[in-house]
């Protein structure tokens, strides 16, 4: 990649070409390679209808995404697209999410509530697959995540939710 050549070296200040730093001299700060926006993608099988969400970053939670939820977009450092509500049979929705890194106190946690809206006696499967994908990064799934069954209503807070976690660089750590 173009502009690699000085990942891991310090960084200087523009213009005055002094050393960065982070507050009181305590930490000098380094040039380092930001996470690529990640693909969050929600899996259900055909004895599931119409998997609803509501998706949010815990640092910015009324930048939401999720059929009654809205599309997401942008709000300080964080991102959301939302591919829009499939309400199929063994069908899946994704978010792509970004975090811009260095934002002072930011929180790294993307949060996701699950809730079958279209649960009734043909379709009474509770369960979803989320997979969060970061190219150049890791690949993350988790299987039999728990989703709510309250039939005709979109997800909320108090449903089931998984967390997908990064670093102060914006890199894919985890998927809880």
């Amino acid at each position: 990649m173009a502009g690699d050549a000085d990942l891991g070296l310090l960084c200087h200040k523009s213009g005055g070409g002094k050393l960065c730093f982070k507050k009181n001299g305590a930490k000098l700060v380094f040039k380092a390679r930001a996470g690529e926006e990640t693909v969050v993608t929600f899996a259900w099988s055909s004895d599931v209808r119409d998997l609803d969400i509501l998706a949010y970053w815990d640092g910015a939670p009324s930048l939401t995404a999720g059929y009654g939820h809205g599309s997401g977009g942008t709000s300080g450092h964080y991102s959301i697209v939302y591919s829009g509500d499939n309400t199929s049979v063994d069908a899946s929705e994704w978010c792509k999410i970004k975090m811009t890194p260095w934002g002072s106190g930011d929180t790294r946690t993307f949060r996701v509530h699950f809730n079958v809206y279209g649960f009734d006696d043909e379709h009474s499967g509770s369960t979803c697959t989320v997979i969060a994908s970061q190219p150049n990064g890791q690949t993350l799934i988790k299987r039999n995540q728990q989703c709510s069954t309250r039939s005709g209503q979109a997800a909320a807070t108090t449903d089931p939710a998984c967390v997908v976690t990064f670093d102060a660089q914006g890199n894919l750590v985890s998927l809880t």
